[in-house]
């Protein structure tokens, strides 16, 4: 059953109130108000039905944002952040376990049974490459941050002079005696 609400004037002593009742249409609702209330048609205003209150502490219909999306928005823009500060070592990080993950579904071979003495080849094999993938990975993503999140990065690591390194630098002087080459290149 769903819940509708209603506002109905109650006579001068009670004035205009609000009104919940259940049912199961909107006409079932407005004779429950006549009924209970004692009121007739022309008493009761903006009969409408009531948004049901969600699980997650939210309501649902009504506009109002929930917890839950605000808890999951803010979740998402961490994630960003992490991604595209330390885009090189999630790449890096992902390659390798998806590589160990494959080799281990191609073996046959559960995730740990790598670990076990009479599998130490297929280890070493399967170490080796995990470490290639994963260093070719970091390769990748430290490409994808210098490309698409240049704005994430210390000034030192975008190639460019920090603020420190702003300041006009003094000419430095060569020290010893000059030689036959450097006469030349000059």
């Amino acid at each position: 059953m769903a819940l509708y609400k209603a506002d109905v004037w109650l006579g001068s002593n009670s004035g205009r109130q609000t009104v919940s009742v259940s049912a199961n249409t909107i006409a079932g609702a407005k004779e429950q108000i006549r009924t209970i209330y004692n009121v007739s048609d022309t008493a009761i205003w903006n009969l409408r039905e009531a948004p049901r209150e969600r699980a997650g502490g939210g309501v649902s219909d009504d506009g109002e944002a929930s917890l839950w999306g605000g808890a999951i928005l803010v979740g998402l823009m961490i994630v960003a952040w992490v991604v595209a500060s330390f885009t090189p070592q999630v790449f890096g990080a992902v390659g390798g376990s998806t590589t160990w993950w494959l080799l281990c579904r191609l073996q046959g071979k559960s995730f740990d049974d790598l670990l076990l003495p009479p599998n130490r080849r297929a280890l070493l094999i399967t170490m080796a490459l995990t470490t290639a993938v994963g260093v070719a990975a970091s390769l990748a993503g430290r490409q994808v941050q210098l490309d698409h999140f240049r704005d994430a990065l210390p000034a030192a690591q975008q190639g460019r002079p920090s603020a420190r390194d702003d300041r006009p630098q003094v000419p430095q002087v060569p020290q010893g005696p000059r030689t036959k080459a450097a006469a030349k290149e000059e």
